[in-house]
């Protein structure tokens, strides 16, 4: 015979139930929690409509002289992006703006100089925009004026987009994308804060020049590779991409982070198609060729 031995393990006593007191105790701090729980929402809410309730929006433009060759833009420290674009329909070139701004607050305005060659906006930052894409800014160019213009454009807060064949572009921004499709004899973008992209290849016939404290830079060029390359970012990945069978002069490193050169040397310089150099403080950086 074998015995069977069953132990019932010891639980212990299970707490007293709540009394009416200490129940309606409870209840209280929960409808306490929910209520103040209520209360900030409302506040969030009552604050961003107080926000957009005393905000509108604002537009103006500007005609820029028909036979413009060299225009500079200054948009300061108002948070707005910035976008070029040539237009076949075009007659003459222009600027817009469209932003929103406090009720009260003066109407952003366009400024052109005397000589015609300075654009400016002038404007107030409102507190609760000042880190939202509060408008945008539009310079129309006929294709012509376009390709014999250059372009020299300031932002601290805003990107970017380039969509223009242009002679030269020269672009400062701290706090924004640089994004940028077309073609120029020359680029140079200095960015702090950002991305340098190109929206799809793009041509650059003589040098294109890309710097960024921290952000990625991504190009590929089409045609004839400019004859001088130099991109470097303080944080982030660096890749080019290069048109043909080369030879190219490539210089690439990188401080932390891996580095690839998949395009044919030429270990003269006087021999390449095009002398590149890319650098990043902590990212991978990888030239290569493109169909």
């Amino acid at each position: 015979m074998t015995d069977t031995l069953t132990v019932t393990p010891d639980h212990p006593p299970a707490p007293p139930a709540p009394t009416g007191g200490s129940r309606g105790a409870i209840r209280a701090v929960l409808v306490l929690v929910a209520a103040l729980a209520c209360l900030g929402a409302v506040g969030v809410l009552g604050a961003a409509a107080a926000g957009i309730g005393s905000s509108r929006a604002a537009a103006d433009d500007v005609d820029l002289p028909a036979g413009l060759r060299a225009l500079t833009v200054n948009v300061g420290d108002l948070p707005i992006s910035l976008q070029v674009t040539a237009d076949p329909q075009a007659t003459a070139p222009r600027a817009e703006v469209r932003y929103v701004t406090a009720l009260g607050a003066g109407r952003p305005a366009l400024r052109l100089s005397d000589d015609g060659a300075t654009l400016s906006l002038s404007g107030e930052r409102d507190g609760w925009l000042r880190w939202a894409r509060a408008g945008e800014l539009t310079l129309v160019l006929p294709p012509e004026t376009a390709r014999a213009m250059t372009l020299t454009i300031g932002q601290r807060f805003g990107a970017l987009q380039v969509d223009a064949d242009l002679d030269r572009l020269n672009a400062r921004n701290d706090n924004g994308a640089v994004l940028l499709r077309g073609s120029a004899n020359a680029m140079d973008i200095r960015n702090q804060h950002g991305v340098v992209h190109s929206r799809g290849p793009i041509s650059v016939r003589d040098s294109f020049t890309a710097n960024s404290a921290e952000g990625e830079i991504e190009v590929d060029f089409r045609g004839t590779p400019p004859r001088r390359v130099d991109v470097s970012t303080g944080a982030g990945e660096v890749q080019i991409g290069l048109p043909g069978d080369g030879p190219f002069a490539v210089t690439a490193a990188s401080d932390r982070g891996s580095t690839e050169i998949r395009v044919p040397q030429a270990f003269d310089p006087g021999a390449a198609r095009a002398n590149v150099t890319a650098r990043s403080g902590s990212g991978d950086v990888t030239v290569q060729s493109r169909p």
